[in-house]
């Protein structure tokens, strides 16, 4: 306990809950910055460094979206980041993986457009 009464996981699941919304503030401008990046890939001919570029844009908004259990956007997420690595490691069919790319960044743009940001909560003492 601390001085207020309340454990320090209480205290930790207050900040976690925190770090959640200020997160969530700004999936806006992180998932139009990807399917900007998307975008600019296809004009590209799916240029290697854009889609490293993408990787990485994804990959972060993948993770901490997993950690702060904003599930849907994760799963999208992780979705397209599971595709894109082996693009970006040159050991894939790259045009089927485009395809397969294609349906999940249509999945990502209904997530984005619907604000599908629901999050449950973090509870530590669960």
């Amino acid at each position: 306990m601390n001085q207020n009464g309340k454990s320090s996981s209480d205290s930790v699941d207050t900040q976690l809950a925190e770090l959640q919304e200020s997160y969530i503030l700004k999936l806006d401008q992180k998932l139009s910055e990807i399917l900007d990046l998307w975008l600019s890939c296809k004009t590209s001919n799916h240029s290697k460094e854009l889609m490293h570029k993408l990787y990485r844009a994804v990959h972060a908004v993948a993770g901490t979206s997993s950690i702060l259990n904003i599930t849907q956007v994760s799963r999208v997420c992780i979705e397209i980041q599971n595709i894109l690595l082996p693009i970006t490691n040159g050991s894939s069919d790259q045009d089927q993986s485009i395809t397969l790319l294609e349906n999940q960044f249509k999945k990502l743009d209904v997530v984005f457009k619907n604000r599908d940001f629901d999050a449950k909560p973090i509870k530590l003492n669960s």
